[in-house]
């Protein structure tokens, strides 16, 4: 009996190894990518509810991003009304505007990216406006764009999180922002965009 008692354990050790080692291998983890000014701190705004910082084409006022076209709106935490306590960009200043920023990626890796949206805090805003805007990224393969929609207006914030996912070509990439929700002054909200890849 002792002896078929050391046999199971012998048997038992022996498959038991495998599963040790395979529970050992790290699988593989996402890449989280630097992204400059993601909850758009910079410039810094005052903190009530009714300020903001208008940023044109070519005004260095908001490190990591360039306007590309129209205006765009920084806007103060009270204003905001971000659940994560941070300041927000709309992307209608005077007028609809873009916004770019460049990642580092590595080639054939999937990239995602995800921020926080908001249909306009602003109280003067029409709740018939459904703000519309598209976020995309451009690379040595051209051009991927999906459209967003917040929702409708509201003065008290109404944030969801939005993603966006894509396979690099090359180690440089565009991410844009660009409104389409006409000239108004009222636009969509983004704040806290992360970026992760994987192999």
């Amino acid at each position: 009996m002792r002896a078929n008692r050391s046999i199971r354990a012998a048997v038992v050790s022996a498959l038991s190894v495998p599963l040790l080692i395979a529970a050992a291998v790290p699988a593989q983890a996402d890449t989280r990518l630097h992204v400059e000014n993601p909850n758009f701190n910079t410039p810094g705004v005052e903190q009530d509810g009714t300020h903001y910082h208008n940023v044109g084409v070519g005004n260095p006022a908001m490190p990591g991003w360039s306007v590309t076209h129209g205006n765009v709106d920084v806007y103060g935490r009270g204003f905001a009304k971000a659940p994560t306590g941070t300041q927000a960009l709309s992307l209608n200043g005077g007028t609809s505007g873009t916004i770019i920023q460049t990642l580092e990626t590595t080639p054939g890796s999937t990239v995602t990216v995800s921020w926080l949206q908001s249909p306009d805090t602003w109280s003067g805003c029409s709740t018939s406006n459904s703000q519309v805007y598209s976020a995309g990224v451009t690379d040595f393969n051209g051009s991927a764009t999906e459209l967003f929609n917040p929702g409708r207006p509201t003065t008290a914030g109404d944030w969801t999180r939005a993603t966006l996912t894509f396979t690099a070509s090359r180690f440089l990439t565009t991410l844009e922002f660009a409104s389409q929700n006409g000239g108004g002054a009222c636009g969509p909200l983004i704040t806290h965009v992360v970026a992760h890849e994987k192999p």
